[in-house]
């Protein structure tokens, strides 16, 4: 009768930091409990609760570091404990659609002393990447884990999603097949679903996400007032912005007091920091003295 749960809150940053909070629980039971005869003394149950607070930033449209501060109590019968730990990672986008990351959990604690003996939990790391394929749609990854206690273990699997809706995954951990899928009734709700064959039995887990807020994008542009033969010979146009779904694709058009587009920027994926512009149209060509406006605009994968 083991089961996990977690619950998390998280609220994405945009000059901010973004931050998370994360309650995840593990309990047994019932334990029987004897005597030095075998006689038996009824039962007894274990658990332990984590909760996270975690706080990420990224640095750039490539590179993001993050942490969590952690609180663990832990519960033995009638014994009781609780310490601090710290975890650290990141990842980095070697190019479009391919990333590296790495966490090192459990650093320093937490320690937990139950009756008299001062327990620490084992330092755990972890190097993956992930490869996006299939024009998006499709996802490839590969991890090592490496315990203290428990040694290195290697995982790997990928995803399909066959429509906006519906995606299906397999994958193998350590030396087990696993498998499962996801259904997407909206751009904000989500079912998820995973199997996995497990030494004490077929473990089954299911997850519901709903996707609230998210949008946000803001631009700005330093120096206001430039001139591509003066001082200032161009003006950095600072981008921000967050999906509630993946970023597909964004554009910026500058505009002027006509109305005409004369110069255009974009790219897939989100949007870079910055982008500078020269005072140039299309063509290279500098444009007249006068106003110009810009105009943003980030599309998501739904």
């Amino acid at each position: 009768e083991t089961s996990i749960n977690g619950i998390a809150l998280a609220v994405p940053g945009s000059r901010l930091p973004s931050f998370g909070v994360s309650m995840v629980s593990l309990g047994s039971g019932e334990y029987q409990r004897t005597n030095d005869m075998n006689d038996p003394l009824g039962t007894f149950k274990q658990g332990e609760t984590a909760y996270l607070f975690t706080a990420s930033k990224a640095f750039s449209t490539r590179f993001a570091l993050g942490a969590n501060i952690k609180l663990v109590q832990q519960r033995v019968e009638d014994f009781t404990g609780g310490g601090f730990g710290m975890d650290l990672g990141g990842w980095y986008a070697i190019r479009p659609g391919i990333r590296v990351g790495g966490s090192v959990a459990n650093l320093g604690g937490p320690k937990v002393t139950l009756r008299a003996v001062e327990e620490t939990w084992p330092t755990q790391m972890r190097a993956g990447v992930a490869a996006q394929v299939l024009h998006g749609k499709g996802l490839i990854v590969a991890q090592v884990d490496h315990s203290q206690v428990l040694g290195a273990k290697f995982h790997a699997g990928g995803e399909y999603w066959i429509q906006s809706g519906l995606a299906l995954r397999v994958g193998m951990d350590d030396a087990a097949g696993t498998g499962g899928f996801s259904v997407r009734f909206a751009p904000q709700y989500q079912l998820d679903y995973g199997v996995a064959d497990h030494p004490l039995g077929m473990t089954h887990r299911v997850g519901v996400s709903y996707r609230f807020g998210g949008f946000f994008a803001s631009s700005k542009a330093d120096p206001a007032v430039f001139s591509p033969t003066g001082e200032r010979a161009v003006t950095k146009i600072l981008l921000n912005a967050r999906t509630k779904a993946d970023a597909q694709s964004w554009s910026l058009e500058i505009v002027n007091k006509a109305e005409e587009v004369v110069r255009r920027f974009g790219g897939n994926g989100q949007t870079p920091a910055h982008i500078q512009w020269d005072g140039k149209d299309e063509t290279g060509l500098p444009l007249a003295d006068g106003s110009y406006r810009y105009h943003l605009v980030v599309n998501d994968r739904e």
